[in-house]
């Protein structure tokens, strides 16, 4: 009979392994206590994320309007000054099939829910989707408990340092070490003090704002426009059978953003804001893009973005539009 105090087991280690094993545990040990820190450290620094987050829990119950999109969203959109309870999960480099999982991830959390805002830009169907390996999954995970990731998720899925370290790593500076925190975050998430754009430092004069090239997406792609609006018409199918009224919007854009689009991109969107308004009876389109009229360069950030002064007339305008298309 084999002696058992020989038999080979996965705690049996010799000399080498056990100092291996020291030696390890010394190296990692100090590691993942930084990053634990770094972690911690992080979700105290104030984002719109925990705002919506804090918001979301608190007053979801009574959240009646559903704002989201990507960046021009975010910047368009702020909900107090919409009569009605709202959110806005507007957010940077957000695309559809990220709106559509926290539609559908926090429905059972907005019991009055009645109207849902989407956004439908010059190019949004000719970009492509958020990938399963987005950085943001984590944030959306940890801040709104909806999985983007499109498989199970795990413990490391919630840690938002490691999901973008150069990103945090900055934050973590600017706040804890600089102390420059210009942003202004109401209850909403909204940033009551993004200003300081390319317009601002240039006092809002066109000749010293020429728009580079790389803003505007004038690359076609014939293809990934009619897979993407097959998932749009998905959403609006969803949106129709949960009994929910949809306004989908274009926010306003400089003059120079207008002129330098792909005219081919243009009329291939177009005519989807035209066939989902002849098809969908619960659905308005609220077009603000060419508007500029009523939004001047001193309600832009930049060229396709607004800032809170423009955002209080966009929200306001939405306001008055939801009430005249749906009236109770």
């Amino acid at each position: 009979m084999p002696d058992r105090k020989k038999s080979s087991s996965i705690f049996s280690f010799n000399k080498k392994q056990k100092s291996f094993l020291k030696g390890a545990l010394v190296f990692f040990i100090p590691v993942i206590v930084v990053y634990a820190v770094l972690e911690i450290l992080v979700l105290q620094i104030p984002f719109s994320y925990n705002k919506i987050s804090d918001y979301l829990n608190a007053e979801g119950k009574n959240i009646k309007i559903l704002t989201i999109g990507s960046s021009q969203m975010r910047s368009a959109l702020n909900p107090k000054f919409l009569d009605e309870p709202a959110i806005n999960f507007g957010s940077t480099q957000q695309h559809h099939n990220t709106d559509y999982d926290i539609i559908t991830q926090t429905r059972d959390r907005l019991e009055k829910l009645e109207y849902v805002v989407l956004e439908l830009s010059y190019s949004h169907l000719e970009l492509p989707h958020n990938s399963n390996f987005f950085w943001k999954n984590n944030i959306y995970l940890k801040y709104y408990d909806v999985n983007t990731f499109d498989r199970r998720t795990y413990f490391k899925d919630k840690l938002i340092y490691i999901s973008k370290p150069n990103i945090y790593s900055k934050a973590l500076i600017n706040h804890y070490l600089k102390k420059n925190n210009p942003g202004k975050l109401n209850k909403y998430g909204f940033d009551e003090n993004y200003f300081d754009g390319i317009f601002k430092k240039t006092n809002y004069i066109d000749s010293l704002n020429p728009i580079p090239r790389k803003i505007i997406n004038t690359n076609e792609n014939p293809f990934l426009f009619k897979a993407n609006t097959k998932f749009f018409l998905k959403m609006l199918d969803y949106l129709r059978s949960e009994n929910l009224k949809v306004i989908v919007v274009t926010t306003p854009m400089h003059t120079n953003y207008l002129k330098n689009r792909n005219p081919n991109i243009l009329k291939r969107r177009d005519s989807i804001l035209a066939m989902i308004s002849a098809k969908y009876s619960n659905v308005r389109i609220f077009s603000k893009e060419e508007d500029t009229i009523t939004f001047s360069n001193k309600d832009l950030y930049n060229w396709n973005h607004l800032n809170p002064i423009g955002a209080e007339k966009f929200t306001s305008e939405l306001n008055t539009f939801i009430k005249e298309q749906f009236p109770n």
